[in-house]
Parts: structure tokens; C-alpha cells; sequence
């Protein structure tokens, strides 16, 4: 995980910050492309629930800052954002 810099003191502007999570589910060899999406849609509502589960963004949060989260399902060249 990446965390902010608060080495130099400086206070910077409040951008928003960022939390990712990834997911990539087994798609079956003669899946439809409706199955596919289905199953990227599903991994991607996973993923942006997981965020909120382990609160990733909780001490960006803390400090005031809006975080944008994005669950993402994937497979090859398929995706699906949440």
C-alpha cells in the first residue's frame, strides 16, 4: 500500500486521492460475452466492496481529503469498473 508523504512537512493542496483494487476472475474457455461481463461486472463490485471492508482509504480520509475509489474487474483486454 501507498501511503502519503508526510516526510517534508509541506501541506500540499487537497487533491483526491486514489485507492485501486484489482480483480481478475477465472472466465470459463467458451463463455459468452454476456458471461464474460457479467463475471467482470461481479469481480469489479467485489473489488470497490473490499475497499470499504478493510478501509483502504482511512487515514487519507482521516486527514480531510476525498478519496476516489475504484473497484476494477479484469481479464486480458476486458474491464469493468465499479
Amino acid at each position: 500500500m501507498v501511503k502519503k508523504n508526510t516526510q517534508n512537512g509541506a501541506k500540499l493542496p487537497s487533491l483526491p486521492g486514489v485507492v485501486l483494487e484489482l480483480k481478475s476472475p477465472k472466465i470459463p474457455a467458451r463463455a459468452s460475452q454476456k458471461r464474460i461481463g457479467a463475471l467482470l461486472t461481479a469481480a469489479a463490485k467485489q473489488a470497490r466492496k473490499q475497499i470499504d471492508e478493510k478501509r483502504y482509504a482511512a487515514e487519507i480520509e482521516a486527514d480531510g481529503v476525498p478519496v476516489l475509489k475504484y473497484g476494477i474487474g479484469f481479464s486480458g483486454k476486458r474491464v469493468s469498473l465499479a
